[in-house]
């Protein structure tokens, strides 16, 4: 989740098995800021330094294998 965005995003995995290697965002916005929110996701996706980083301060974050396609 991001307080400063108003967005929470979940593994779809905590959805049932055939979420797994899916995303779910909730979010209760305009549609306006719905779609600067889908705007942004190439770019957030794109900044490989900060996940990271991330995932290194987080290992628990960490998988244990990739998803498999």
């Amino acid at each position: 989740a991001d307080d400063d965005f108003g967005v929470a995003c979940l593994g779809g995995e905590c959805f049932g098995e055939a979420g797994a290697g899916f995303l779910r965002f909730s979010c209760a916005e305009p549609n306006e800021r719905l779609q600067q929110a889908i705007d942004f996701i190439p770019k957030a996706l794109s900044r490989t330094d900060r996940v990271a980083a991330f995932l290194e301060a987080n290992p628990k974050f960490v998988l244990k294998q990739p998803y498999s396609a």
